[in-house]
């Protein structure tokens, strides 16, 4: 056995459990004008293996899924790109390697150190993980997390104080230095004795790290859309972006981005000057809430019934007049050629399409 044979194993070993749509020839990447690849990677580290004897099956599947931990870290550390989009690799080449393990009969299998590092930010890997709509239990995240199950209970109890007792009221977890409040709730499997715990609304970390260019670009994007649409969500992005700005970071987006643009001029403006009252929002808001307060377009109206499959009022104009259907649920499906269908669904009756178009309000 030689390194030709454990590359062919190992590449066999990939192909059969990748999880991407690519064939593994195509996992490739440029540093300057460097050209790197896995199957280059991959073949280069088998020929620096020292392999003796033919080996038997289980043996030689050790030794390709050393080459495999091997390679695909390498190629993780190596890809040019920011560090969320790297964790994210590296999260999913991890599931890989369990696969592979799991297909191939790898005993013990030691995955790469830096596969299994979950990271210091226990707020976003915590809030993620109660996404969860079957819930988590704290046995689930202190695994994952590398921390006691005590230590979880209190995290849990900072993220939402109703879980915790009076000493633990001042106390949050903050993400980029902003303290972090979310609902949380607890519920049980039948037959399952562990409590497992849930966010009935997700709220969804996103740290972004901008260059002048980036985040000029987002205020652009969020200006359009406020200024055509008359959205109040992209103010309120908006203002989260315009106040993570620093002043010298603020001053290059209005030198560089609001010459000869009247709508990101206006919209800046705005973000500048606009008054520190009840309208700020200063902590998570729900889409219900986000809902009461802002006004939304039509589109993001009829998106914000369908996504949670909400109860609403639909006002439509008909030919004799108009139409209300009560107790209605939106549905949204597309035609094979793209176009979009709107439906009303209530109980006990037939369901009645209609067009954007006749929309005169949703309740």
């Amino acid at each position: 056995m030689n390194g030709t044979a454990v590359f062919n194993d190992a590449a066999e070993m990939l192909s059969s459990t990748n999880p991407y749509k690519k064939p593994l020839q195509e996992f490739h990447y440029y540093i300057g004008n460097a050209y790197h690849s896995l199957d280059q990677i991959l073949r280069r580290n088998a020929d620096a293996m020292r392999v003796t004897g033919p080996g038997k099956p289980e043996q030689r599947y050790q030794l390709a899924f050393q080459l495999i931990c091997g390679s695909l870290e390498e190629y993780a550390d190596d890809f040019p790109a920011r560090y969320a989009v790297k964790q994210r690799i590296r999260e999913k080449f991890l599931l890989w390697l369990r696969e592979i393990a799991k297909r191939y009969g790898i005993e013990d299998p030691l995955y790469p150190e830096s596969f299994l590092r979950k990271g210091s930010d226990t707020a976003v890997a915590m809030v993620r993980m109660l996404h969860s709509r079957e819930g988590v239990t704290k046995e689930d995240m202190a695994q994952y997390l590398g921390i006691t199950e005590r230590a979880v209970l209190k995290n849990l109890a900072k993220l939402d104080h109703s879980l915790g007792d009076s000493r633990q009221s001042d106390e949050v977890l903050r993400i980029g230095g902003q303290p972090v409040q979310v609902k949380i709730a607890a519920l049980r499997k039948r037959g399952e004795k562990k409590t497992r715990y849930y966010t009935p609304n997700t709220m969804h970390p996103i740290i972004l790290q901008e260059n002048v260019l980036q985040a000029g670009t987002l205020i652009q994007s969020l200006a359009r859309n406020y200024t055509e649409h008359i959205n109040d969500i992209s103010y309120i992005v908006g203002m989260e972006i315009w106040s993570q700005l620093s002043e010298y970071g603020r001053e290059r987006v209005r030198a560089v981005f609001t010459p000869g643009d009247p709508a990101v001029a206006r919209f800046v403006e705005i973000l500048d000057d606009d008054c520190p009252d009840e309208t700020t929002a200063d902590h998570f808001c729900t889409e219900r809430e986000m809902r009461e307060e802002t006004s939304l377009s039509m589109d993001e109206m009829l998106m914000y019934c369908f996504k949670a499959g909400r109860i609403c009022r639909l006002t439509l104009s008909a030919e004799n007049g108009t139409m209300i259907l009560d107790q209605a649920i939106i549905r949204i499906s597309w035609n094979e050629d793209g176009a979009v269908r709107y439906t009303a669904v209530r109980e006990g009756k037939e369901p009645i399409c209609f067009t954007k178009e006749q929309i005169l309000f949703i309740e």
